[in-house]
Order: C-alpha cells, then sequence, then structure tokens
C-alpha cells in the first residue's frame, strides 16, 4: 500500500507558452500578469486602460440610451440588452482584474513556481497532463467562438441594411450594435468612426471575454491538480511515513485552503454576477433566436447562435470548474480515511483525525458568500432562463 511515486520524478510539464497567452490578452488591456513588480508608472499600460475603458463606454452608455428608444419593440430591446448585459460583465472583469491585478499575479507566480514546471512520476504524469488538456479545450473553444463571432458581428452590417432605425436616410449606413448617440452617426466621417469604436469596443469586450474564462479555468485546473496529488498522499500515509513527511503534508493542506481562499476573494463577486447575467442572457438570446424570420436571413441566424452558445458555454465552464474543486476536495477525507493511518505513530495518526475533520467540510466557490457554485447552479440558471423566456413569449 505505501508507495513514494509522487516523489520519483521523471517528467514534468511545462506550460510557460499557455502563459504566455493569458500575458498576451492581458498586455493588449494594460495589464502584466507575469512582469514582476507594480506596473504603475508605465504609461503605455496607462494608455491602453484609457483606450480599453473609453471605448467600452462609448459602446455600452449609448446602448443604454437606445433600450428607451426602442422600449416598445421587443426584439430589438432583446438585442439592445443583451448587447449592454454583455458589456457590463466584460466591464466588470476588466475593473476586477484591474483592481485585484496584485493577487491575480501573485496567484499565477506561484502556479508558475510551485508545481507546473516540476517533474512528476510516470504513473502522475498522464493524470496531471489531462487537467493541462482540460485548460487547453476551454480556452481554444472559447477563442475559436466568440472570436470569429465578433468578426461576423461586426462585419454582417456592411451587408445587411434591413433596419428600421435607418429607413429614413442612408439605409445602408447600419452599425454593428444598436446605440443612441446626441450626433448623426450616418454621414461621414461620423459614420466610419462610430462603426471603427464600436468595433474595437466589441473587440476588446471580447478578448476580456476570453482572458477572465481562461484565467478562471487555469487557476481551477492547477487548484484540481493540487488537490489530486495531496490525496495521493493522503492515501500513501502508514508505518513508514516520518514525522517530516505528515508535516509537509499538513502543510501543503493549509496551503491550499489560503489559495482557496484567495481564489474565492477574487472571483466570488463575479460568478454571482456573471450566473445573474447569464440567465438573462440566455433568456434574451433565445427569445431572439426564436423570432427571427426568412427575411432576417442565414447569417444574422448563425451570428445569433454563436452568440448563444459562447454565453452558454461560458456558464457552464464557471459552473463545472467550481463543481470540479468540490468534487476533488471532498474526496480528501475519504483518502485520508482508506490509508493505512493506524499503523502510523501516534502523533500522525491524531494528525489525520484533525485533517478528515478539517476535510469534512470541502471546499466550495461560492457566488458572492451567498451560495455555493456548483453544476446544480448551472442547472438552475437554464431553468430559470426557460421560465423567463416563456414570460417574454406570452408577453409577445
Amino acid at each position: 500500500m505505501q508507495t513514494t511515486s509522487y516523489k520519483t520524478r521523471t517528467k514534468s510539464i511545462n506550460v510557460d507558452r499557455y502563459f504566455r497567452v493569458i500575458n498576451f490578452g492581458a498586455r493588449i488591456l494594460g495589464c502584466r500578469l507575469l512582469d514582476p513588480g507594480p506596473v504603475s508608472g508605465r504609461k503605455m499600460d496607462v494608455f491602453l486602460r484609457l483606450i480599453t475603458l473609453s471605448t467600452m463606454c462609448f459602446v455600452l452608455i449609448p446602448s443604454l440610451e437606445a433600450t428607451v428608444e426602442f422600449a416598445t419593440d421587443l426584439q430589438y430591446l432583446c438585442e439592445i440588452i443583451s448587447n449592454v448585459l454583455s458589456f457590463v460583465e466584460s466591464f466588470y472583469i476588466l475593473i476586477n482584474l484591474y483592481y485585484y491585478e496584485d493577487k491575480y499575479k501573485n496567484l499565477i507566480r506561484k502556479i508558475r513556481q510551485e508545481f507546473w514546471t516540476e517533474p512528476l512520476s510516470p504513473k502522475l504524469f498522464p493524470l496531471f497532463r489531462g487537467f493541462e488538456r482540460i485548460f487547453i479545450n476551454i480556452s481554444m473553444f472559447v477563442a475559436v467562438v466568440t472570436l470569429p463571432g465578433n468578426i461576423g458581428y461586426c462585419t454582417f452590417p456592411l451587408w445587411i441594411h434591413n433596419f428600421n432605425m435607418y429607413a429614413d436616410i442612408n439605409a445602408k449606413r447600419r452599425t454593428p450594435l444598436i446605440a443612441k448617440y446626441h450626433y448623426d452617426h450616418r454621414v461621414s466621417p461620423n459614420y466610419e468612426i462610430t462603426y471603427l469604436c464600436q468595433t474595437l469596443g466589441s473587440s476588446m469586450a471580447v478578448i476580456i471575454f476570453v482572458l477572465g474564462t481562461s484565467i478562471y479555468a487555469f487557476i481551477c485546473m492547477h487548484f484540481c491538480a493540487k488537490l489530486r496529488l495531496l490525496q495521493f498522499k493522503l492515501n500513501d500515509i502508514g508505518a513508514s511515513t516520518s514525522t517530516k513527511e505528515f508535516t509537509e503534508i499538513i502543510r501543503e493542506h493549509r496551503y491550499l485552503i489560503r489559495f482557496a481562499k484567495d481564489v474565492e476573494d477574487l472571483y466570488s463577486p463575479i460568478l454571482l454576477l456573471h450566473i445573474l447575467l447569464s440567465t438573462l442572457l440566455i433568456c434574451l438570446t433565445m427569445f431572439k433566436i426564436t423570432s427571427m424570420t426568412i427575411q432576417d436571413g442565414a447569417l444574422e441566424f448563425t451570428v445569433s447562435a454563436v452568440y448563444f452558445s459562447a454565453t452558454f458555454f461560458q456558464i457552464f465552464v464557471f459552473c463545472w470548474m467550481a463543481n470540479e474543486v468540490f468534487v476533488v476536495s471532498d474526496s480528501l477525507a475519504l483518502a485520508a480515511y482508506n490509508s493505512h493511518w493506524y499503523e502510523a505513530p501516534i502523533c500522525i495518526r491524531r494528525g489525520v483525525f484533525l485533517i478528515i475533520m478539517r476535510a469534512y467540510r470541502p471546499i466550495v466557490l461560492t457566488a458572492g458568500k451567498f451560495f455555493p457554485v456548483t453544476l446544480a447552479s448551472f442547472a438552475s440558471v437554464c431553468s430559470t432562463a426557460v421560465s423567463y423566456y416563456t414570460l417574454l413569449r406570452s408577453i409577445q
């Protein structure tokens, strides 16, 4: 039963290239997640932050004003509110990234230094390679779905012109997002400037969307891998376990609890807002898709379907990752109990009892400290979204 496979290290997992991808996306937004030291004083970062915030406000504020303009048209109203909610969520993630930038940097620095670059035994290498593949697949899917979808959403107004708002003059000059500006944005050069700013703002929102999801998935997958490794160590406790080895296990368990608290502080408010907004986004996007007619065209239907899939997948990723943390941490107490702890010295046996008592309450990520985020939360979001959709259909 007693093994030391996790100590015999021959293979390694190096994810520096994935850190570079995350850091590249953060650099576009004016953050340096991998650079040591504070970021204050870098003029280029300040300039990029001003560009990002100003372009998103250029889209968000006029979109809010457009909700009054189209208050009587339920289909256009759903489209405007969907865009507003998406920008509000991206804007909140961006502010959270700016405000807690040092905490993000510390977490990523710990992940980079403490575990992923360490060699692993051939027995454990496939297990942790699986966690790595999960992160890669999530990031690739989010990027593949959102980036081409944003490109299509920003370019199809150049070919689709049947929009009632511009039926009076210059009908062919439609902007990607419905917004109300206090100037005539359908004449040159106002139209070109407005189109460019809206495209830039939506691109920034997509980058924030991809970056926020990728960082969250990466941190959760690393956390699950560390918990799984601790589970192996707890399961190997026996007669040959020394006091020094058991002290190291206790120290690692305490560290993981503190790590979970840091993740909870960063993502608890984001999860709460994301769950609330995703319920409305799924409902409004479903209503928009089902309200389309043949005259709307296949291109607009495809863009809306891609937008819906991205929204649906993101809330699933947030709930699934938190659920994985819950499931893996819940198995720690059972792993310690199933070990040969009864063959260990009396001081180690007492320590195992304390670990079991501490691990009896699994680690959970909550939404604003109100409720735990699990797959049950995802099912609740889908159920509530369908209920709201039914209500909208009855109103229509």
